[in-house]
């Protein structure tokens, strides 16, 4: 951490934090999907954008960024974090995926995945399996990615991922990242539509 004009300030793999009070802080699966995102193209997701750290990072490796979430404060963190990168986002208020009706190359999502156990917290729990609300985006993504394009989803081995997977037939899920912790392994997923380039099709 270092000070700019007073503030406080942190560099995370090339990207510039200056705001994250109303937001989630970066943390070890922020970092691990960042550093999964290569330079490309086209239009990119960041769904749940907190922070806005995985946008701007899409952003300054070429990519066409529209940012959400449904918290108007974190929306406020993550456009002064783009500003302090010279980062070219739209930022749009949102669940999930609800506002769109464009087609994307590239979808990344962060999600809450801890189960909700008895006290669910909307940053951290994602619904009584960890895994409920990965499935509503994956059920949003269906319509909206190009033919060739994808979903990158973070999940933990505390949710149900069999679940997550069984639930999703129609998607792939490839392992392209992970990183055990102390209680927890984080697994990242490069997920695609069965049947379409690049997706594998379900083992027998």
């Amino acid at each position: 951490m270092r000070q700019s004009g007073g503030r406080a300030e942190l560099e995370i793999e090339g990207v510039i934090i200056t705001e994250w009070s109303n937001s989630y802080f970066p943390a070890e699966d922020s970092i691990l999907l960042l550093k999964s995102i290569g330079r490309g193209g086209g239009l990119f997701a960041d769904v749940g954008t907190g922070s806005g750290i995985i946008g701007i990072a899409a952003a300054l490796k070429g990519y066409d960024v529209v940012a959400a979430d449904t918290d108007p404060a974190a929306l406020e963190d993550a456009r002064a974090n783009a500003d302090a990168n010279g980062a070219d986002i739209a930022h749009v208020r949102c669940n999930l995926l609800d506002a769109f009706r464009c087609r994307f190359s590239l979808i990344a999502f962060n999600p809450p995945y801890l189960p909700d156990g008895d006290h669910p917290d909307r940053q951290l729990t994602g619904g009584p399996s960890g895994v409920e609300i990965s499935l509503r985006l994956l059920e949003s993504a269906e319509r909206l990615l190009e033919q060739d394009g994808a979903v990158l989803l973070v999940a933990s081995s505390l949710g149900d991922t069999a679940m997550l997977k069984e639930k999703a037939s129609a998607w792939s899920f490839e392992e392209c990242a992970g990183l055990s912790l102390d209680f927890e392994r984080l697994t990242l997923y490069r997920c695609r539509l069965r049947g379409r380039r690049g997706a594998s099709s379900p083992r027998r």
